[in-house]
């Protein structure tokens, strides 16, 4: 069974709540001003895992986020997808009221600090990307990020494995993990 995705993909805009007047892709969002005394059933309505593209919007922020996911999805608590790449992203508070999440894309932001991604701590995501922000210029972000989320399966699509995992709780236990940035690195944006 494919994912069913509500894309409000490449609209301009800088919150969530720009949002909630707009019609996404297919008519699959809950329509505006639903009452389902008058509104007709739709197969959109089945009880099934759901996933939110708000990539290449412009957002910089998310305070709205919550809003538009209960105005838009028929269950908000079937959200399981969200992605947020390719935006002016900084933070991400709030994030962590989404509590079905498990695939989040957030790379191509500008997420200086991986402390920026302690409230995913609070969630049980499987994958997450972070690629293309600046964080990635601190030493051992991948060895923090890890050892943050616990229940993490995928970093920037790659798997983390056992080894991963004890390399991360070894480096945390020497102290090795300095989150010192790296000028030098390139984080594939201009």
């Amino acid at each position: 069974m494919a994912l069913q995705i509500i894309s409000f993909a490449n609209f301009d805009v800088k919150d969530p709540k720009e949002l909630l007047p707009e019609d996404s892709n297919c008519k699959k969002r809950k329509p505006q001003l639903y009452d389902e005394k008058v509104h007709k059933a739709s197969k959109y309505q089945e009880k099934k895992p759901i996933g939110l593209d708000l990539q290449s919007c412009n957002l910089v922020t998310i305070n709205n986020l919550q809003r538009l996911v209960h105005s838009c999805l028929f269950y908000p608590d079937q959200l399981i997808y969200l992605d947020l790449r390719c935006n002016k992203l900084q933070s991400i508070n709030g994030i962590e009221q989404l509590q079905t999440l498990k695939i989040l894309y957030l790379h191509g932001n500008d997420i200086q600090s991986v402390a920026d991604l302690l409230p995913l701590k609070q969630m049980n995501l499987d994958a997450l990307t972070v690629h293309g922000n600046p964080l990635v210029r601190q030493h051992n972000y991948k060895l923090f990020i890890i050892n943050q989320l616990a229940s993490l399966k995928r970093l920037d699509f790659g798997g983390i494995t056992k080894r991963d995992r004890l390399e991360a709780a070894e480096a945390q236990k020497m102290n090795l993990i300095s989150l010192v940035v790296n000028e030098n690195v390139d984080i594939g944006r201009k």
